[in-house]
């Protein structure tokens, strides 16, 4: 039951890279690496550090993306 419980953790999480990734896929959100680095700097993004590297939700910033859609 634990393992699940992490793995579902794992899943939700994902990097700078992946975030770039996921909001290519939306023309109005078109975001490089850089775009996400400046976003954060700025606080507009939900995220953590995980070590020395940044780490998001993906359900958190599914919200995100929902509210930028909807403005």
């Amino acid at each position: 039951m634990k393992n699940e419980a992490n793995a579902a953790v794992r899943d939700d999480i994902i990097t700078v890279r992946e975030l770039a990734d996921l909001l290519r896929l939306h023309p109005a959100l078109r975001a490089h690496a850089s775009n996400i680095y400046r976003l954060l700097r700025q606080g507009k993004l939900p995220a953590f550090k995980v070590g020395s590297g940044w780490a998001f939700s993906r359900e958190a910033v599914g919200r995100m993306i929902e509210r930028e859609l909807s403005q």
